[in-house]
């Protein structure tokens, strides 16, 4: 699971316990099993972007992107041999 999904899944994770929610609460708001909540929060399970948003949605947040370039690299300069 790449670092961006884990910290996605961790704001999840941690609104979800805010709202006193257990992972089969959520998951039955999601439509899909605890076990399968369970693997995602866990880390063993990598979900897809859908995903992602039904499980957002399923604890009461919105699952927005902010997309922007890249900053330039620098240029390398040439070797004089």
């Amino acid at each position: 699971m790449s670092k961006q999904v884990q910290e996605v899944v961790a704001r999840i994770k941690a609104e979800r316990e805010k709202k006193g929610l257990s992972q089969s609460e959520a998951a039955r708001e999601m439509q899909t099993t605890s076990q399968y909540w369970c693997q995602i929060e866990g880390g063993t399970k990598t979900p897809k972007l859908d995903q992602l948003i039904r499980m957002a949605h399923a604890v009461g947040l919105e699952l927005t992107w902010k997309l922007s370039r890249q900053k330039a690299k620098p240029k390398r300069k040439k070797r004089v041999r």
